[in-house]
């Protein structure tokens, strides 16, 4: 996870001009942005700050206003070569496991990178030191590979 300042355009609605408007505009953007993904920033988990609003308009067709917002927030960007720490296992299968990564990005970690160490027994994985990994556990991973479609990624990666 790192810090990023971003811009973003906002909509809320009018009834919140006034003593509300900074509290809804922070409302309105969790709701907006977070766990959204894009290709250039990736996904946006938290929003930390609003830093200032540089421009508004109100929209012809709705009458909702569109602010223009800068501000900080706490963003997971899928890139190879990534360490993710203390990742939860949401499932185990013959194929491989999946980890879930932050919160917003799955993680598929092939049994093929990890066959030589760990055995499938039953829905949990074992090694030969008794190290055992269990839907539920957690694990650090190091995303390997990385494809963007569609509004989001697709990552590979392995146990570290």
């Amino acid at each position: 996870m790192s810090h990023a300042d971003l811009t973003r355009w906002i909509r809320v609605e009018p009834k919140y001009i006034g003593d509300e408007l900074m509290t809804e505009l922070e409302k309105e953007m969790t709701k907006q942005l977070c766990h959204k993904c894009t290709k250039d920033t990736g996904y946006i988990i938290r929003i930390i700050n609003i830093e200032k609003v540089i421009d508004n308009h109100i929209e012809n067709s709705s009458s909702n206003i569109m602010i223009n917002v800068k501000f900080t927030a706490d963003t997971f960007m899928p890139r190879k070569d990534v360490i993710v720490k203390d990742s939860p296992i949401t499932a185990i299968y013959p194929d491989g496991i999946l980890i879930d990564a932050m919160g917003v990005q799955k993680i598929l970690i092939p049994s093929s990178t990890y066959k030589d160490e760990f055995k499938l027994t039953g829905n949990e994985l074992e090694s030969d030191d008794n190290r055992r990994l269990s839907v539920g556990g957690y694990v650090d991973v190091k995303i390997t590979a990385v494809r963007y479609v569609d509004h989001k990624f697709s990552c590979l990666g392995v146990i570290i």
